[in-house]
């Protein structure tokens, strides 16, 4: 992985997606995103994994924070909403379609974005499973 923040698994270049394991928005994210990407783009990592520690010295200081999603793509990474934008355009039709947020000025979106983040388990209750019952196959990183 010279140079790449993606993961190469069995031969393809996969986008990594870093999320808080025991956050409920972020499973349930995860969950859908599963559902929605049968081409197996993504992998899936916690913030508190094993894979993630080993990226944090590449990241910017702060980067990972315990409310942020975090995609790492081949060459760079991306964050907060740019990071879930950067994901779903990377779904088929419909999900292209929110290419179009990418005209709202990024510090608007990512406000948006830490406000949900702050409020996430008010929105959304509890739920007792992990990121790792989330995940089916082999998308989980250590």
């Amino acid at each position: 992985m010279s140079g790449s923040y993606a993961s190469m698994e069995n031969g393809t270049l996969h986008k990594v997606l870093l999320v808080d394991g025991d956050c409920p928005l972020c499973n349930r994210f995860v969950k859908w995103l599963i559902r929605h990407d049968p081409k197996g783009i993504f992998l899936y990592a916690s913030l508190d994994s094993d894979y993630a520690r080993k990226w944090r010295m590449k990241l910017e200081p702060g980067t990972l924070l315990p409310d942020s999603v975090i995609l790492l793509d081949d060459k760079t990474f991306y964050t907060e909403s740019t990071a879930v934008l950067k994901v779903l355009s990377s779904l088929s039709f419909p999900w292209t379609l929110s290419l179009i947020f990418f005209l709202v000025p990024k510090f608007f979106r990512d406000y948006l974005y830490r406000l949900l983040a702050q409020y996430r388990r008010t929105f959304f209750p509890e739920e007792r499973c992990s990121l790792g019952a989330s995940t089916k196959g082999n998308r989980l990183l250590p």
